[in-house]
């Protein structure tokens, strides 16, 4: 009995010597190679850890640099951010009765938070991706191949023939982000509010634009209207070179007059030819205006509006050969002020 006790020992003893790494059962290359990348991640990580001890980055446009902020002033963070989330914006517009000017300055407010939310996510992705890519570097691992089974077991997509998104470089990035998020899961959170922060401003600038835009083209399609444009259906663009390759304006219409040329002056209005390189194949337009303008004047930059009518002008050419033209009518600039639709063009 005691010899069978004895024999079990070695048994024993001889089957826990038979791990990877032991002399009768020496580790493989894949396995030499998987611990020394697990040993180069844990000390990238812990090393990228020592630079976010300071606490969650935060950058700060008004002084262009960025702030290490605590828990509490996160917490204060996301209740004001809260504050603008798409729920609450919509039912602050619902019930918006202040001017165009202040709703353009909310709406600034929100682009300068969304800047500094996005150049808080790229300050994590880039630092991450710093870290990450000295793999090659350092180990040099995949000199022998192997890079689709580490993408795979990562649950990184191999979607390029040419492995293109599963290089070293690649798995090193997600080997870091990993391990960095597992030894640090509140920054981890902090990173997720981030891109949750950032979707939901994004939406809320849609609200407020859209908003604002709704309320200014309301007002100066009803200003159109007095400067005698009838009902106008919206805004078009590129008039010039509608007219340049034989297309009709439409009827109801605001257009830009920008790429015009003025040909000639007249009493009450001007004649226009599009500067488009292939203009001298087309009509010139005529626009009734009670403002004068120079012979070759031309419209580039704020250009003035006009509306179609379906009106037409009949011209004496310069050989006497009478010619009618499409005819819009300028509208005048309104005493109001336009700030969302400024953004639109």
């Amino acid at each position: 009995m005691k010899y069978l006790i004895l024999i079990s020992a070695l048994f024993l003893t001889s089957c826990a010597n038979l791990r990877p790494g032991s002399i009768l059962n020496p580790a493989t290359r894949e396995e030499i190679l998987a611990g020394k990348i697990d040993t180069w991640t844990t000390q990238e990580s812990a090393q990228l850890s020592e630079g976010f001890s300071k606490g969650f980055p935060l950058y700060l446009a008004k002084t262009e640099k960025f702030a290490w902020i605590n828990e509490a002033k996160l917490a204060k963070l996301k209740s004001l951010s809260d504050e603008v989330s798409p729920k609450n914006t919509k039912a602050k517009l619902e019930s918006y009765d202040g001017s165009m000017k202040d709703l353009r300055e909310y709406y600034g407010g929100a682009s300068v938070a969304l800047d500094e939310i996005v150049t808080s996510i790229y300050f994590f992705d880039e630092a991450i991706n710093r870290a990450g890519s000295s793999l090659e570097n350092d180990l040099r691992p995949f000199r022998y191949g192997g890079e689709t089974a580490y993408c795979e077991k990562l649950g990184i997509e191999v979607r390029d023939s040419y492995r293109l998104d599963c290089t070293t470089e690649v798995i090193g990035q997600a080997l870091v982000k990993r391990q960095f998020y597992a030894d640090n899961p509140s920054l981890e959170s902090y990173y997720s509010w981030l891109n949750e922060a950032k979707q939901n401003l994004k939406s809320s600038k849609d609200l407020i634009f859209t908003f604002g835009l709704s309320q200014e083209t309301k007002d100066y399609f009803a200003h159109a209207k007095k400067s005698g444009c009838g009902d106008v259906k919206g805004f078009e663009t590129g008039l010039a070179r509608t007219i340049t390759y034989g297309r009709n304006p439409v009827e109801g219409y605001i257009y830009s007059l920008s790429a015009f040329k003025v040909l000639q002056s007249t009493g009450n209005g001007i004649l226009l030819r599009s500067t488009y390189p292939d203009a001298y194949k087309s009509q010139p337009i005529f626009v009734q205006t009670n403002r004068n303008y120079a012979d070759g004047t031309s419209f580039r930059d704020s250009p003035p509006l006009a509306c179609f009518t379906g009106k037409m002008k009949q011209y004496s050419s310069v050989l006497g050969v009478n010619r009618k033209v499409y005819s819009l009518t300028a509208i005048p600039d309104s005493k109001e002020s336009y700030y969302f639709l400024q953004l639109a063009e």
